[in-house]
């Protein structure tokens, strides 16, 4: 597939608006929380089975720096260790680092998805570098289906339909998490009242609307476009889901997107 970079600018009401814009955090999410909640939104198609929501670890950066190596102990060789990744914490944008584990050692490494390019990076860190925390609820992303859902525990609170990227511009696949729930600063523009940033990265457009071309989960102000395939990639749902979803999702929630 043919990468290219596109700045644009951010044109509200545009119909294929999308990935991540500069935002005002919310204070509406937690790093993390298992508490199950019972207002689920009425599904419109048939409700699969609920999954097992299985506990996942999120891992919070507490220094202004988290190295990333390839390996636990290090990235090896004879010479100076070297990590593959520094990111640094606040992120570029003012939002705090985070990390999904995938494994933990009794020796103080953990093996965690990192948000960077390209999608589906792993790498080690030390967890004396972050604070830990628990997350039992999941989002998945069914491209042919053009639907969301988000489970807390095992409860079903949002079944919707979405937007999603187009064939020039399409929404990538794989196992992502949130990192970020935003404000935009016009409740009524193009992304609507939140943003739910997830560490996916536009397979086309690395740079997008000032940004780095990472997606989110938002809501739009062309509800009429729900169910096509007009956006850059992000995931827009209507302005009522993504507030539900804001006010109930934690960082770290694991975000598959499949096929």
């Amino acid at each position: 597939m043919t990468r290219v970079v596109l700045v644009v600018a951010l044109v509200a009401g545009v119909a294929a608006g999308c990935s991540r814009s500069p935002a005002t955090p919310s204070a509406a999410p937690q790093v993390a929380r298992s508490t199950t909640t019972t207002t689920a939104a009425a599904p419109t198609t048939s409700v699969p089975a609920a999954p097992e929501v299985r506990e996942r670890i999120v891992a919070v950066a507490k220094i202004p720096q988290v190295a990333v190596y390839d390996a636990p102990g290090g990235n090896g060789g004879g010479g100076a260790v070297r990590p593959s990744h520094v990111l640094r914490n606040p992120t570029w944008e003012g939002y705090g680092l985070s990390f999904l584990v995938d494994e933990s050692r009794t020796d103080g490494w953990l093996k965690v998805n990192v948000p960077v390019r390209p999608n589906g990076t792993t790498g080690w860190i030390q967890s004396a570098d972050v604070d830990l925390a628990a997350v039992r609820a999941r989002v998945e992303i069914s491209l042919s289906q053009h639907r969301l859902r988000y489970w807390n525990g095992s409860s079903l609170l949002l079944d919707e339909p979405v937007a999603l990227g187009t064939s020039r511009t399409p929404t990538p696949t794989g196992s992502f998490f949130v990192d970020v729930v935003a404000k935009p600063p016009n409740p009524r523009g193009a992304y609507g009242p939140y943003q739910v940033s997830i560490t996916a990265f536009s397979d086309i457009l690395e740079r997008f609307a000032g940004g780095i071309g990472q997606l989110a989960i938002h809501g739009t102000n062309r509800p009429d476009l729900i169910g096509q395939n007009v956006s850059n990639g992000c995931i827009r749902v209507s302005n009522a889901a993504i507030t539900v979803l804001a006010e109930h999702v934690s960082i770290g929630t694991p975000v598959d997107i499949v096929a």
